[in-house]
């Protein structure tokens, strides 16, 4: 369930962040805040915006797709297998496969 909502949320704020959103939401967002400190910083580093908006755009975007997939974030880690011994363990039950040929 947070998975999926995470990712949902991800989704939405990426695409509302998406550099062809910029033109329209960045000059209103400039107005809705003229005359206070953020309206000026906004005004004044609209570079440096839309650089770190389009980041935030294919992070989020990339992220929240793996999410919603449920993508396995955790990886298996396995011992290193000595080729001399014998065939790898089965994850079942960590025994050779060769005892497994019914599988």
């Amino acid at each position: 369930m947070r998975r999926t909502f995470g990712g949902w949320v991800l989704m939405v704020s990426g695409l509302l962040t998406c550099p062809c959103h910029l033109p329209l939401t960045l000059p209103f967002a400039v107005a809705l805040l003229s005359g206070s400190a953020l309206g000026g910083w906004l005004a004044n580093y609209e570079g440096a915006i839309v650089a770190a908006a389009s980041l935030y755009f294919v992070g989020a975007v990339v992220l929240g797709v793996l999410l919603l997939i449920r993508f396995p974030f955790h990886f298996q880690v396995r011992e290193p297998r000595d080729h001399r011994t014998g065939p790898a363990p089965c994850k079942h039950c960590l025994r050779g496969t060769e005892q497994h040929s019914e599988l």
